[in-house]
């Protein structure tokens, strides 16, 4: 091939794949200006989904949903030979005469309670349970709000869901990465209230270079919490969950109210897209 020829070809492949990046922006500003999502979207979907499993999916949302839908999640396993975000939920099969989630849930994390290579590192088992529960309550508001979208689907979203589903241009798996740190820290315990819970990521222009860590994250106005204060030192860990005074605070921490509807709502477009 020619020199005229090659240089011809990579014209056409710049040509291309800037005319992508392009419609990918558009994308994003077409989503921003409907009002359905917020620029902290990636955030909210990164909350939603990384502990989701194929059980939850189908169980929830889709019940048949396919195993390779590209819902990136924390891997359960955090052993270091495993990677630590995965491209679709995993499925977790379980052992029990139970039919409820709460109680699925509680297996999950029971079964493995003594398993440092599972789900949060060095939490302990009634932070686990927590946590499995809270998710439940997240999925289960998602769920109506993802059944009204099925019924109505929505034109704007035929127009909107290429980006908001492409989870590697528009930061989700960048924060499932982050997010993947934080709950594999061998030196640390990830809570919620502490820097991981509050660390925002938003819509990336498809352009911008990649920078390691969190690139366009910025820590939130919260602060940490201990037992009875507000802590300056954003490294320091939140409260045990080890008394009733503790699990005052937790519940402080949990409580979406302000936000429920609209995180709800996004988190249910996102998995719409997603299973378009």
């Amino acid at each position: 091939m020619r020199l005229s020829s090659v240089l011809k070809l990579l014209l056409v492949l710049f040509a291309s794949a800037y005319g992508n990046k392009q419609k990918l922006n558009r994308c994003f500003n077409k989503a921003l200006n409907s009002g359905l999502v917020t620029n902290d979207f990636p955030t909210i979907v990164m909350h939603g989904i990384h502990s989701l499993t194929m059980e939850n999916l189908r169980h929830y949302f889709d019940p048949f949903a396919p195993s390779t839908v590209k819902i990136p999640v924390v891997n359960f396993n955090l052993s270091s030979e495993e990677p630590a975000v995965l491209s679709s939920p995993p499925s977790l099969p379980l052992t029990n005469p139970f039919t409820s989630p709460a109680m699925r849930a509680l297996d999950q994390v029971l079964s493995h309670m003594t398993d440092n290579d599972f789900g949060i590192r060095n939490a302990p088992p009634m932070e686990r349970v927590v946590h499995a529960l809270h998710m439940l309550e997240i999925w289960e508001w998602a769920a109506d709000h993802f059944r009204q979208l099925r019924e109505s689907r929505p034109g704007i979203l035929q127009d909107i869901c290429p980006c908001l589903a492409d989870v590697e241009h528009n930061n989700i798996t960048t924060a499932m990465t982050f997010l993947s740190r934080k709950m594999r820290n061998r030196e640390a315990i990830w809570r919620y209230g502490s820097p991981a819970a509050y660390t925002n990521f938003f819509f990336r222009p498809s352009w911008r270079p990649i920078r390691p860590v969190a690139f366009e994250s910025i820590e939130s106005e919260f602060f940490v919490r201990s037992l009875g204060q507000v802590v300056s030192n954003t490294d320091a860990p939140a409260t045990n969950l080890t008394n009733e005074a503790e699990w005052e605070i937790w519940k402080e921490k949990m409580d979406m109210r302000p936000t429920r509807e609209s995180h709800s709502r996004q988190l249910a477009i996102f998995l719409y897209c997603a299973l378009m």
